[in-house]
């Protein structure tokens, strides 16, 4: 049964969620994690970059992560407008493999160790509404016994891309050059690519590691990129596309299966990786509309993490990592803030400022042409500065490939 008090109130337990939850936990606070949905639950997102393993560490994670046997992956291979570009995550220092994952066990695994920390999961829960007070915030939901309510000092929003405050409070931002919807499916038997480029049966997926491979999608014009990242038994396959590709589609092909085989048959690379693969269940998934950021992620007795505080295209695969480390900073902050309430004001400006900038610099190097204002430009170029040499290196390459690098030069000067 969900108390009437506590001290946190997490909703949703993504990745963001369950960093925050787990580090409140382990700091002594009475964590409480409100779930919509029941765990085990599949989602999007399964391409993992090495900084991963710094947050999972922090929580205890990182060693049933390794026994899940999740793919490993070397870098990436992006084919752009004929061109083909590479890069291994050894040349930039990393002693850890980035990870191709399963979301609904990977996902589960945090949970746990939320849970082993001492925060309390309740799952087929909506929350409605937040109301706001001096002191301590009501949290409104609805189960299956009917709604309820739990008093909390802050509530840490992890909701995704629904963002729950951000749509309460009216400051969630769209953004008009990320006009985008994403649909994607899971096929078995897909071939897939090593580091070198050489294709390789997905039975050998756990003996001959694997690359993430991302294809510009061109019908005389950009309308779109695609992305081919092979799981333990199947591979995701996925398209990004502009809204006004969309509309074509769908006047002149009556499914999406035919969408997709049309999209497929004018790209060489997905035609070869895709030649003997089935669509499993003939079954695809749909995220429309999904970029956007909350113009205000702290305040007056809450905090925006993950999807909730931002998101914009996954083309680099950092919405994971984003995620872990906006729940591990929001988590710092709200112990602080219940610690020191008379630096309340300060904490949350200067989570406001952290986040804003690190979503502006991933808003910068997604976009094909990039230009802001001042202020925001501003504020991803301090948050450059504070990126390591392997870091930026790392940076400086995974935005040459999809030719994004004019856009980083940008926010360098």
């Amino acid at each position: 049964m969900i108390p009437e008090r506590a001290d946190f109130a997490v909703i949703g337990t993504g990745p963001s969620g369950c960093m925050s939850a787990g580090l409140l936990a382990k700091a002594g606070f009475d964590v409480v994690m409100l779930e919509r949905d029941v765990h085990p639950r599949n989602t999007v997102g399964e391409n993992m970059i090495p900084d991963f393993w710094k947050f999972t560490d922090m929580i205890g994670a990182s060693e049933d992560i390794k026994k899940a046997g999740f793919v490993t992956k070397r870098g990436g291979r992006v084919h752009w407008d004929g061109q083909v570009e590479r890069l291994a995550f050894r040349d930039f220092g990393y002693e850890r493999p980035g990870l191709h994952v399963d979301r609904d066990e990977f996902d589960s695994i945090l949970v746990r160790h939320a849970q082993r920390l001492g925060a309390r999961l309740f799952e087929n829960v909506t929350v409605r509404k937040v109301d706001f007070g001096e002191e301590r915030q009501s949290v409104r939901y609805d189960t299956a016994d009917g709604p309820g309510q739990i008093s909390v000092r802050y509530v840490i929003d992890a909701s995704g891309q629904g963002g729950l405050l951000a749509r309460q409070l009216g400051t969630r931002v769209t953004n008009p050059d990320f006009r985008f919807m994403a649909f994607w499916g899971y096929f078995e038997n897909s071939r897939y690519y090593d580091y070198d480029g050489v294709s390789y049966p997905h039975s050998m997926i756990q003996d001959v590691p694997c690359v993430t491979t991302q294809v510009s999608l061109t019908e005389g014009d950009h309308i779109g990129w695609a992305w081919h990242i092979p799981l333990r038994k199947s591979t995701s396959v996925g398209c990004v596309l502009l809204r006004e590709t969309v509309v074509k589609l769908k006047q002149n092909f009556d499914n999406w299966e035919d969408r997709f085989e049309h999209l497929v048959g004018n790209e060489p690379v997905l035609q070869h990786l895709l030649e003997n693969a089935t669509l499993i269940d003939r079954k695809f998934h749909f995220i429309n509309n999904f970029s956007g950021h909350s113009a205000q992620i702290a305040g007056p007795g809450f905090f925006q993490v993950g999807d909730a505080a931002g998101f914009f295209d996954p083309i680099f695969s950092i919405g994971v990592t984003l995620g872990l480390y906006s729940g591990s900073l929001a988590a710092w902050f709200a112990a602080e803030c219940v610690r020191k309430p008379q630096n309340v004001a300060r904490y949350q400006t200067y989570f406001n400022r952290q986040m804003l900038g690190r979503i502006e610099l991933a808003r910068g190097i997604a976009l094909p042409h990039y230009a802001s204002s001042p202020l925001q430009e501003d504020r991803a170029s301090q948050t450059l500065r504070f990126t390591s040499d392997n870091g930026m290196d790392l940076l400086k390459s995974a935005a040459k490939m999809p030719k994004r690098a004019s856009n980083l030069d940008r926010l360098l000067i």
